[in-house]
């Protein structure tokens, strides 16, 4: 499961530890792809032509044109000293020299974009000479160097820290240039309040640079994070939630489509704690499902370590709906198509249990139903990222406060609220029971205000029957199925996923959901369900 490595890519496969300082990510953030640098690197070469053809057209504009205007009595406006021809050719040889150096030094990109930060400073510094050789201070005027510095690092961005740097440097060009001439001509009519109020902005636009310098970057590496995972190159947009998002994606070989979960490490760097348990829960997840091999558990296909920290894992792209969603857009389910779907996810469970693993957070929007080649209403499930082994001695977990437990509040057992219990496969068992209710229903076991309250109602207080909150009979059989599983006590429920889908195929509701049946509600929803479902994967 491992692929090629490049300078663009570390080494990914299926390790017991993750890399080191993988789960540290801190600047790596700010990096641009190596395509984003080479485009950066073409960047330069196009602000040093545009550099070295504005001198030379100010050059011959002040050379030619000014003597011009000068015969036509326009009171010298066009007056050029001679310092400003001496300062104008050093931009025009100065910028088309560095124009051919980065044609030398392309395999050097680093180099080259702080040879591009010293054109800005240099530029800053040629304007600034050239526009105070003779002082005349004006509080409302702004210097040229300002828009130097603003759309210098638009161009070719270099890292944050060093587009700032060259800024403030840029900045203070003009003070410079000031403080030359003042020194020349010190009886010359100038107020120092004056002379700070025109410097002002270009320390402003210094740091208002790294806005468009930070953005330019940010797009150029997400551009090019496609060409850095492996063989796989992403497309569209699936899903963006609070830590990265989820592309559909293609292997460039054999055009296999699958989808790739991102989560970006600026989203990491700013809590190094967060970051620690956002990366553990990244390898875990990948770990357990790759030791899995149940057809209704989401496969994977690779993850690793993209060069900028980007941790992502690529997995197979499932052309359906969650049962989140399939409820809220088409309402509750047949009792026979609940008892099939549920019968499937213990077939997933029972594998992960069998590994000793416990999945810790069953809930609709972790099963996927889908049209899987010419079978439909086919599960998967995922999110494996809570996985951990079983506590191997009743009650040594202790007791934990509620809000420092892993899961879902409406799908939680009341062992993993109160810790009064070891949290096994039978807290599994218990949220299924949960997702068959919302299937049966569309409400979730207990609801309230607030996460605690529902964990309270979890705990304590006695779920309400299935056919009682929908106001219609529903088959007993089956509901004493689903009322087992959440029993309070776990040696009240059904102890394996094996039991629990003996119980379901006892009910003899499943055959009545045949494949003619299956096939006749995707038929018509299937436009409904790809509409609805922006995502073969939760993010």
């Amino acid at each position: 499961m491992a692929v090629a490595t490049s300078e663009s890519f570390i080494v990914t496969g299926l390790p017991q530890e993750p890399p080191a300082g993988a789960s540290a990510p801190t600047n790596r953030q700010t990096r641009l792809t190596d395509e984003g640098l080479a485009s950066a690197i073409g960047r330069v070469r196009v602000a040093a032509l545009i550099s070295g053809a504005l001198w030379a057209l100010v050059l011959t504009a002040n050379l030619l044109l000014a003597p011009v205007f000068e015969r036509l009595d326009f009171d010298g406006a066009l007056g050029w000293p001679y310092p400003n021809t001496v300062y104008a050719v050093i931009g025009t040889i100065g910028s088309l020299a560095l124009a051919w150096v980065v044609g030398r030094f392309r395999a050097r990109p680093r180099f080259v974009l702080d040879l591009g930060l010293g054109l800005e400073i240099l530029t800053a510094l040629l304007i600034a000479l050239c526009s105070t050789y003779q002082i005349v201070p004006h509080a409302s005027r702004i210097s040229w160097v300002a828009a130097v510095i603003l759309v210098y690092p638009a161009i070719a961005p270099a890292a944050p820290r060093r587009v700032l740097a060259a800024g403030l440097i840029a900045a203070s060009m003009d003070a410079i240039a000031f403080a030359i001439a003042i020194l020349r001509v010190p009886e010359g009519d100038w107020s120092a309040v004056e002379l700070g109020w025109m410097l002002a902005p270009n320390y402003i636009c210094a740091f208002l640079a790294l806005v468009p310098a930070t953005l330019i970057r940010r797009l150029g590496r997400e551009a090019g994070v496609a060409r850095e995972l492996g063989s796989y190159r992403l497309g569209r947009l699936l899903e963006r939630g609070g830590m990265g998002e989820i592309y559909e994606a293609t292997h460039r070989m054999i055009a296999k489509p699958a989808a790739i979960k991102l989560i970006r490490p600026e989203l990491l760097a700013t809590n190094p704690a967060f970051a620690d348990m956002v990366v553990e829960r990244f390898y875990r997840e990948a770990e357990a499902v790759a030791a899995l091999r149940s057809p209704h558990t989401v496969a994977l296909y690779d993850f690793g370590v993209a060069s900028d920290g980007t941790l992502f894992y690529v997995m197979e792209l499932l052309d359906g709906i969650d049962l989140q969603r399939l409820v809220e857009r088409f309402g509750p389910l047949p009792p026979e198509r609940v008892v099939h779907i549920l019968a499937q996810v213990c077939d997933s469970l029972g594998e992960a249990h069998g590994h000793g693993m416990v999945h810790r957070d069953i809930k609709p929007s972790n099963i996927f139903v889908c049209n899987f080649g010419t079978t439909v209403d086919f599960v998967k499930v995922l999110d494996f990222g809570l996985v951990r082994r079983e506590a191997p001695v009743p009650g040594a977990e202790g007791l934990s406060a509620p809000l420092g437990q892993p899961g879902t509040p409406s799908y939680m057992a009341p062992e993993t609220i109160s810790g009064t219990n070891a949290v096994d496969r039978r807290a599994d068992l218990y949220a299924l029971g949960c997702v068959g209710y919302w299937l049966l229903t569309g409400h979730a076991v207990f609801e309230g205000s607030s996460p605690v309250q529902i964990m309270y109602h979890h705990g304590y207080d006695v779920p309400m029957p299935p056919s009682e909150r929908v106001g219609r009979p529903l088959p007993s059989h089956l509901e004493a199925v689903i009322l087992a599983a959440l029993a309070k006590l776990p040696s009240d429920r059904p102890s394996t996923a094996a039991e629990f889908r003996g119980r379901l195929a006892s009910t003899e509701l499943a055959p009545s959901w045949d494949i003619a049946r299956a096939q006749a509600w995707w038929s018509e929803n299937l436009g409904a369900v790809r509409a609805t479902s922006t995502s073969a994967v939760p993010a």
